[in-house]
C-alpha cells in the first residue's frame, strides 16, 4: 500500500531526534530538507536517493546555514540509516547483500555496518512524484 502525503508529512513531524550528549541534532529534518532541495534544482531524478556527493554536500551546506556554531561533526551517514525506522524510506540493499543487510539491521550494528550493503535509500514512488511535480509539498516539507 502507498503512503499518503500527508502520512508522509506525519512521519516528519514525529521524527525521533538524537538527544545522545543532551544535545538534540537536527541530521534528520536537515538531510530531509537536502533531499527535497536536490528534487527542487532536478539533481534528484527519481526516487532511489543515493548517500552521494551532492547529497553530502546539500546536508553540510544546510547545516552550516541552520547551525553556523554547531559544535559536533556532522555525518549524513546516520540520518540516511536511521530514516528507514522513522518510515521516512527504505533502504535498498546492493545486489547479492540482502541477507547481510537484514543481518546488520537485525543486530542493530552500527550506521557504516549497515551501509556496506545498502545501494540507495527508496522514498515511495508516489511520495516522489509528488514532491517532484508540487512545489507546494516540498516547502511543506521544509517548512515541518
Amino acid at each position: 500500500m502507498a503512503l499518503s502525503f500527508e502520512d508522509f508529512c506525519k512521519r516528519l513531524e514525529s521524527l525521533r531526534v538524537d538527544r545522545s550528549g543532551g544535545l538534540p541534532k537536527p541530521y534528520k529534518p536537515i538531510l530531509v530538507a537536502a533531499v527535497v532541495i536536490l528534487i527542487h534544482k532536478g539533481k534528484q531524478i527519481d526516487r532511489n536517493v543515493l548517500l552521494d556527493g551532492a547529497l553530502r554536500s546539500a546536508f553540510q551546506q544546510l547545516l552550516d546555514l541552520l547551525f553556523p556554531e554547531w559544535p559536533l561533526k556532522a555525518k549524513p551517514e546516520y540520518p540516511f540509516r536511521h530514516l528507514e525506522n522513522d518510515g521516512i524510506w527504505k533502504l535498498v540493499p546492493i545486489e547479492g547483500a540482502s541477507a547481510e543487510l537484514r543481518a546488520a539491521k537485525e543486530s542493530h550494528a552500527e550506521a557504516w555496518d549497515v551501509l556496506r550493503h545498502v545501494h540507495c535509500a527508496q522514498l515511495d514512488e508516489e511520495i516522489f512524484a509528488r514532491l517532484a511535480a508540487d512545489p507546494a509539498a516540498r516547502t511543506r516539507v521544509i517548512q515541518i
